[in-house]
């Protein structure tokens, strides 16, 4: 697996473990995502939220498990 890959990858992972870094995710993806240090298509991908594409974005590797996503939809109506 290359390193961007393994950096999406670490980067969901910690996102669903820190409470933290999903409160800044939350007012930020974009933003957040790219101080991660993620590439503008693992960005891309993430953005939107389809769960084939984040995958594909994250590869297959033996050392890693296949992660299940989850994809979350909010509609603020003002």
């Amino acid at each position: 697996m290359d390193a961007s890959k393994s950096s999406l990858y670490d980067f969901l992972i910690n996102l669903s473990k820190d409470p933290a870094a999903r409160s800044e995710y939350a007012l930020d993806p974009s933003g957040f995502m790219k101080t991660s240090g993620l590439a503008q298509h693992q960005i891309d991908a993430v953005l939107s939220q389809d769960p084939a594409r984040i995958q594909a974005e994250i590869g297959s590797s033996v050392e890693k498990p296949h992660i299940n996503i989850t994809v979350t939809v909010n509609i603020h109506l003002v």
